[in-house]
């Protein structure tokens, strides 16, 4: 027992009451800057993703496949111009009817192309890599049109050697400025296709990254205020967890859907397309082809059209030797989709068989197979034809609308590709359109979720330090 002196010691002087530490402060003061910090960061990178999904999406959908339609659609029009002056020639100088009919259309195949060529043109985007060809384009069609009325306006052989050079021109000139109208975007959307590929996926990784640690952070600011307070529910970390979740919920769903949706833009959809509208413009061009190999019959300017026509046939479809003809696949189309696993099966009717991806896609491109196989049955008659100097015969069949005539089979192969063509556009322009779509106001999504998040974790950690300063 303390003796009577210590006892009014003690009254004297009083224990001094615990001073309170300010280490708990200090750590909750520090817990939410880092939450801050790492939230803050959390929406830079999750707004950048976004950003990238969207430029990924818009570039190659709205500016890139666009234009190389518009190009393809450009040589099309330049083959239909030619191959429609050679026709001109042959049914004038057979005096058949349809040279009346062939020479209104030119007029309508030169306004086709100047459409085409504003479409091109409004849509550039990649600065003089394709305003050059476009400006080519656009002066060289006028030097074409002068050599053909100059053609036009000889007889027989003489407008021969004229025609021989329109053409020379239009294939040196003016297809080789499309080309490059093609190259230009083909080569940017290529660029665009695997970076952004590669990117998105690092973006994932990235952003998975952050909310790790950010999770962590918050679980452990939890379980901090839990030993500290021992209050077992923190109902402001649990709300910014809960929206932490759904932040990384978004944002893997734009960025691993955007690139599913760029594969199916891309590779599924839009190669296809690409092949397609190439075999288009190509087969016109091989018609016309043929026109100028009867044209240029017995001249020195025939031997330069057969390779022409070569040319295209083999770009379109190359089967292997030895193995099956043209003229088998006319009934039964079937054999050409097993070739598709041979490497010497090409062409562009070969690259779409191997690049069979939508519903009723097949069936189409096999049609279009067997529709080729019949336009080169009646082209090969036609070589006979001639071969055997029965010209007017030779160019009758050539000129003929008949599903069995030159014209006719041209027109049906068109068609069929065409039919493809859409099935494919169809899906591209409807994931283009939903990844726009699904993006939009993304950012402020993210936004709202990330202050939610801060706004959330304070109200969990302001109101234990207040308590503990009280």
């Amino acid at each position: 027992m303390p003796s009577l002196s210590q006892q009014f010691a003690a009254i004297r002087n009083p224990a001094s009451p615990p001073v309170k530490t300010a280490t708990p402060v200090a750590v909750y003061i520090l817990l939410w800057s880092a939450i801050f910090i790492l939230a803050a960061v959390l929406c830079a990178a999750s707004v950048n993703a976004v950003n990238q999904c969207r430029e990924a999406v818009k570039s190659i959908g709205r500016d890139c496949a666009p234009s190389i339609i518009a190009a393809q659609q450009i040589k099309q029009d330049l083959a239909k111009l030619d191959a429609n002056s050679a026709d001109f020639l042959l049914a004038k100088n057979a005096n058949l009817p349809i040279y009346q009919e062939l020479q209104t259309q030119a007029e309508t195949l030169k306004s086709e192309f100047s459409d085409s060529l504003v479409t091109a043109a409004q849509n550039i985007t990649f600065g003089d890599s394709e305003r050059v060809p476009i400006t080519k384009l656009s002066s060289g069609i006028v030097r074409y049109c002068e050599l053909v009325a100059g053609a036009n306006q000889r007889q027989n052989n003489d407008a021969t050697p004229l025609i021989a050079n329109a053409s020379s021109y239009l294939h040196s000139q003016l297809f080789t400025a499309a080309q490059d109208l093609d190259k230009a975007n083909t080569t940017v959307l290529d660029r665009v296709y695997n970076l952004r590929s590669q990117s998105l996926h690092i973006q994932s990784i990235l952003f998975l990254l952050v909310w790790c640690v950010l999770n962590v952070l918050l679980l452990g600011t939890a379980i901090y205020l839990w030993k500290v307070t021992k209050r077992i529910l923190n109902l402001g970390i649990l709300i910014a967890l809960l929206l932490d979740a759904i932040l990384a919920f978004q944002i893997f769903f734009a960025t691993e859907g955007s690139a599913y949706g760029l594969k199916v833009i891309t590779k599924d959809a839009f190669d296809s397309i690409h092949w397609l509208w190439s075999a288009r413009a190509t087969a016109v061009d091989a018609y016309g082809a043929r026109a100028r190999v009867l044209l240029f019959a017995h001249s020195n300017d025939q031997p330069a059209a057969l390779r022409n026509l070569e040319d295209c046939q083999d770009k379109i479809l190359q089967l292997p030797p030895g193995q099956i003809t043209l003229s088998q696949l006319q009934n039964n189309p079937q054999p050409a989709e097993i070739l598709a696993k041979n490497p010497q099966f090409k062409g562009f009717l070969a690259d779409e068989l191997r690049n069979i991806t939508f519903t009723g896609e097949r069936e189409a491109a096999l049609a279009a197979v067997q529709t080729w196989s019949r336009y080169s049955e009646i082209d090969q008659q036609t070589a006979v034809l001639e071969t055997n100097n029965r010209h007017a015969d030779a160019v009758s069949l050539h000129l003929s609308k008949q599903p069995t005539g030159g014209l006719g089979a041209a027109a049906s192969f068109d068609q069929a590709l065409e039919l493809v063509i859409g099935i494919n556009q169809a899906v591209f322009d409807k994931t283009v359109a939903e990844g726009l779509n699904k993006l939009q106001g993304l950012e402020w999504i993210v936004v709202a979720l990330c202050l939610g998040m801060i706004v959330t974790a304070s109200a969990g950690i302001w109101p234990r330090i207040r308590e503990y300063l009280g």
